[in-house]
């Protein structure tokens, strides 16, 4: 207990120095203990935002023969949640979370759909249906057959992310989802099963957008100019992939910006918006990177509920010319700097011509 100083005075004049003394050391611990205790409080008293967990959508199952874990997975989740995965002992289960295989067979794998409030959502407008047997119209299907129809939102909603289910032709019970796509021998899909696609409408009224002409401080408007020939491609797994730099550790924060977007139509926009500046995106619900590395996307990493494109040159169109060979242009001699390089083995498209040029000769 602590004596007041006053209460020294109290005492015998052979115990009030001690008694003093013992104050000078005691109080201004009593008062640095109050004032920490204060700020316990006052840290209880902020508001956290409340994060929502969900269950993940199952997109596809199957099981392989010699691959570990030897039946497979794949999760999704609706729009304002991410997939998040840990390991759970194999005998204690993963209560709370939802198993999506085993590991070794000593763990599961489980994973839960986080996100903060859930989004405001309506059920999209469908047009009629249009279905289609040539590969240009399905190209996701490798039986060149599908079903498509446009989907629409009410004022101050806009179409969020796709979300593509394999073994399904309807949306199920997903709240406000309506299909926009069915294609039969889905690329996507695990034997080549039939494939739907659905999608909901998110609220963004209290959200200002851009267009892809942009004005200047100078009111010069600046037209920007795709070139007809550029793609966009995934680099890894549709929903399994984010994109990485020179390997699947460069993450640099320098390498790209990242907005705020609810679908992968708008954040591919936005960096349509930004060509040639931008390289590509990285998607999840809500987080939208644009990819200004200036060397592109080299790669991703595995990672559940993320999706990275890459847009340019198709890299299809590219064929290996062999080790130890440079690229030029016109001839041997054309290697104008602003062309640019690659690093060997050297690819090339099909209109630039072929000049193999023996290492010593650089």
């Amino acid at each position: 207990m602590i004596t007041s100083p006053c209460g020294c005075s109290k005492l015998p004049s052979w115990k009030q120095l001690q008694c003093r003394s013992s104050n000078f050391r005691t109080w201004p611990m009593a008062l640095w203990s109050l004032i920490g205790t204060m700020k316990i409080w006052v840290l209880l008293a902020i508001p956290v935002p409340a994060e929502e967990i969900a269950a993940p959508v199952t997109t596809d199952y199957g099981c392989f023969r010699g691959s570990e874990p030897p039946c497979k997975t794949r999760f999704g989740c609706t729009n304002g949640f991410a997939l998040h995965c840990s390991m759970f002992d194999y005998f204690e289960g993963c209560e709370g979370w939802w198993k999506k295989g085993i590991v070794g067979g000593e763990a599961w794998e489980c994973c839960q759909c986080r996100g903060p409030a859930p989004v405001s959502t309506a059920t999209p407008t469908s047009q009629p249906v249009e279905c289609w047997a040539t590969p240009e119209k399905c190209p996701l299907s490798n039986a060149g057959s599908c079903c498509l129809r446009t989907a629409q939102c009410p004022e101050g909603y806009e179409l969020a992310g796709a979300l593509e289910i394999c073994g399904q032709r309807t949306c199920g019970e997903l709240n406000d989802y309506t299909w926009t796509e069915i294609n039969n021998n889905s690329r996507n899909c695990w034997f080549g099963r039939e494939s739907v696609t659905c999608q909901t409408c998110v609220y963004v009224a209290d959200r200002t957008t851009t267009s892809r002409t942009r004005t200047t401080t100078s009111t010069a408007t600046v037209t920007i100019t795709v070139p007809s020939t550029a793609v966009w491609e995934p680099v890894g797994p549709v929903g399994e992939s984010a994109c990485r730099g020179r390997d699947v550790n460069d993450n640099s924060a320098g390498h790209y910006t990242v907005h705020e977007r609810w679908s992968l139509e708008s954040c591919k926009e936005l960096c349509l918006q930004l060509y040639p500046r931008c390289k590509g995106v990285e998607y999840s619900p809500g987080r939208c990177e644009i990819w200004t590395r200036p060397q592109g996307i080299y790669i991703s990493k595995p990672l559940g509920g993320f999706t990275c494109l890459r847009f340019g040159w198709p890299t299809e169109a590219l064929i290996p010319l062999g080790v130890g060979t440079a690229c030029r242009a016109r001839s041997p001699t054309d290697n104008f700097q602003a062309r640019g390089g690659l690093q060997s083995p050297v690819l090339r498209r099909s209109h630039v011509f072929r000049h193999r040029i023996q290492p010593g000769a650089l």
